[in-house]
């Protein structure tokens, strides 16, 4: 058991000192919330679109959406 942490700590220090630092890895991070906030004002337009409803209440919408589902996404970050 303890060559398998062993291993497994090798590996994972392996992952942090060849990936975390690059600037493509640290961009990913940033293109998450970008990618959530594109979502949302799609959600929005479509919103508007078909329901015909004010901007503001489409946005209304959406944004609570949004926020529902990254606390069904990931409930242990809440």
């Amino acid at each position: 058991m303890e060559g398998d942490v062993e291993a497994q700590n090798r590996v994972i220090q392996g992952y942090e000192n060849n990936w975390v630092g690059l600037p493509a890895y640290q961009i990913g991070y940033y293109l998450t919330f970008v990618n959530e906030v594109w979502v949302a004002a799609l959600g929005a337009l479509a919103i508007h679109f078909l329901r015909e409803v004010t901007w503001n209440k489409a946005l209304t919408i959406s944004a609570i959406a949004s926020v529902l589902s990254l606390f069904l996404r990931f409930p242990l970050i809440f």
